[in-house]
């Protein structure tokens, strides 16, 4: 029984694997069920032991990559560590290294950025803002401790500035992933992690606006 099990999931991987290669080359639209069992070795009547239908498949072929910001959602805001702008340049750094040395991350990445099919848009609507939801409430917590130890402005728009690390982070893998010579990942990462903090460390336009002083009514009259 145990051994059977094993066999069970030992064909759902394969199928996983090989409709992770057809998505890629084809495109969720395009690619068909008969295209995974074949480039898997299997029947379809075995894809139809794991998965309802061609979504499923699609879907359990992202949902076992984990996000490049899951990265960020484990590691951005240690609430106890002692250099918290230090922590939050490591996070950024492991997230563009993970990516940059896992070949079946990459592969999802581009299947999610190449081939975005209307069918699959609601369900990749809502994962994707479930995983940016979380990633930026982290990186503005680690945002939070940094600026408390005086190494962040203390006019700093934290809100502002999670979402600009959220999507530089993720155009900077975009554009590495489609053209590797525009940057040196994983060999620059924490450079660059560096370079983007610094960015709120040194830019005026990061921070919150000073409020107005209020009128002084002696010298109004």
């Amino acid at each position: 029984m145990r051994r059977t099990r094993e066999e069970a999931l030992e064909t759902r991987d394969r199928v996983l694997d090989s409709a992770e290669l057809v998505f890629l080359e084809k495109g969720f639209a395009a690619a068909t069920l008969e295209d995974i069992a074949t480039a898997a070795g299997v029947t379809r009547g075995a894809i139809y032991g794991h998965f309802d239908n061609k979504a499923a498949v699609f879907q359990a072929t992202v949902a076992r990559v984990k996000s490049p910001m899951d990265t960020l959602i484990e590691s951005a805001a240690d609430a106890k560590a002692e250099d918290p702008l230090l922590t939050l340049q490591g996070a950024l750094a492991t997230c563009l290294r993970d990516v940059a040395t896992d070949p079946r991350t990459q592969r999802v990445i581009k299947i999610l950025v190449t081939h975005r099919d209307p069918g699959q848009a609601g369900w990749l609507q809502e994962r994707n803002r479930v995983v940016g939801d979380s990633a930026r409430a982290r990186l503005a917590r680690g945002l939070r401790a940094a600026v408390l130890k005086g190494q962040l402005p203390e006019r700093l728009d934290i809100e502002r500035g999670a979402a600009l690390l959220h999507a530089t982070i993720g155009g900077i893998l975009r554009e590495w992933l489609f053209d590797p010579s525009a940057l040196a990942l994983p060999k620059d990462a924490d450079r660059i992690a560096q370079a983007v903090l610094d960015t709120l460390r040194f830019s005026p336009a990061m921070l919150k606006a000073n409020r107005a002083a209020k009128p002084n009514a002696m010298a109004a009259c």
